[in-house]
């Protein structure tokens, strides 16, 4: 399988097991990333969510979201898990939440 496109090849210098997230553009509204969260799903996917924005603590920082359906091999568009529109409201930190149910 092909490298994931990243503007810098810099994520590869750990041998990561996975490339669930990489920006394309140095210095975009995406490069920061934290907090990562990657868990099972009832229905056998794998989601992630995870803090994303221009930089740490940046205005547009907020929780997004993938799923696989593949085991981890590819991750589909990543997606915005809630937007709040409000300047002392913290977007990001979100964290999985699985009941026993489903």
């Amino acid at each position: 399988m092909p490298d994931p496109i990243c503007y810098t090849n810099e994520w590869q210098r750990t041998a990561p097991d996975r490339a669930i997230y990489l920006p394309t553009t140095s210095g975009g509204q995406d490069e920061y990333a934290d907090h990562v969260h990657v868990f099972d799903t009832p229905g056998g996917d794998m989601m992630c969510i995870w803090t994303q924005g221009a930089f740490e603590s940046a205005p547009n920082c907020h929780t997004c979201y993938t799923r696989s359906t593949d085991g981890g091999q590819t991750w589909a568009r990543s997606r915005p898990l809630a937007a709040v529109e409000h300047p002392t409201l913290c977007k990001g930190l979100g964290f999985p939440l699985v009941s026993r149910s489903g």
